[in-house]
């Protein structure tokens, strides 16, 4: 091996032990984020992080909390109740519907438009709206082939999914986190988790999203440190042997009909439901 190889090797196996100190155990963070308050901290965090009356009403409560575009009831979103049931928090889901639609970049974002459903035998693709008009429009004003908000199609999957554990749960933060600057963002997201409720993520090393811990997440959490003397709470929400797991952005299959008819594809939906 070259020393220049040597170095990027060492780099990404610092990187990577970096990464592993970014989590605790689920347990161990809500025992934690149970201490008596303490309202020095609290404050400065409300004042660093510009934390709204409305977001820190939800706040209060000490949820868990999962950062996403959309609210959707993907399996990761089923793994997510579960783990808050598990430890009797309240989930919360901070939304970004003003965020702009990059699927070349975003696999995550692909996904709200091309959804993947799970039948018995395969999966199944269905595409709700068209690419080339979507792209690089705000979610919040992408609209379905069949004329639904795109918004509004996720948030009928949600409760068709999860029934009345999907009303109040999500929050829109596009103003929160409407900095541009993402270090800064990440900053101010988590310095609500050292005194906040706990946040529910998996972090990977892969792709694109290495540059992005390296040059975000990895410094916004040495600085949370550095700034308010504890680490954010940050749980896996899942399991590091198959976070990449594609089922995982996956939909049920009792939701198929009605993304066939988003998809404009009314005849399809109606053989599917006879």
């Amino acid at each position: 091996m070259v020393a220049g190889d040597l170095q990027i090797a060492n780099l990404e196996a610092a990187t990577d032990r970096s990464v592993d100190a970014l989590y605790t155990a689920l347990e161990l963070c809500v025992l934690r984020s149970a201490d008596p308050s303490n309202h020095a901290l609290e404050t400065e965090v409300i004042r660093f992080a510009r934390v709204s009356p409305d977001l820190l009403a939800r706040l209060v409560a000490r949820p868990l909390v999962l950062g996403r575009q959309v609210a959707t009831p993907t399996n990761e979103t089923a793994q997510f109740f579960a783990l808050a049931a598990r430890v009797h928090r309240p989930p919360l889901i901070m939304t970004m519907p003003e965020d702009r639609f990059t699927p070349a970049v975003n696999a995550w974002k692909r996904g709200l438009v091309k959804l993947t459903f799970e039948t018995r035998h395969q999966t199944r693709h269905v595409t709700v709206a068209s690419f080339d008009q979507a792209e690089k429009k705000r979610l919040c004003d992408i609209r379905c082939r069949d004329g639904t908000p795109l918004l509004g199609l996720h948030e009928e999957l949600l409760t068709a999914a999860l029934g009345k554990r999907s009303v109040d749960i999500a929050f829109d933060g596009s103003r929160f986190f409407a900095s541009k600057d993402r270090r800064q963002r990440y900053e101010r997201f988590f310095a609500l988790f050292t005194c906040f409720g706990v946040l529910a993520e998996n972090y990977i090393l892969a792709g694109h999203e290495r540059a992005f811990l390296e040059e975000a997440v990895l410094p916004a959490f040495e600085s949370t440190i550095w700034r308010f003397g504890r680490p954010p709470l940050i749980t896996r929400l899942l399991p590091s042997e198959d976070e990449l797991d594609p089922r995982w952005d996956r939909y049920p299959a009792q939701l198929l009909a009605r993304a066939l008819r988003a998809a404009g594809r009314a005849v399809a939906a109606q053989k599917l439901e006879r």
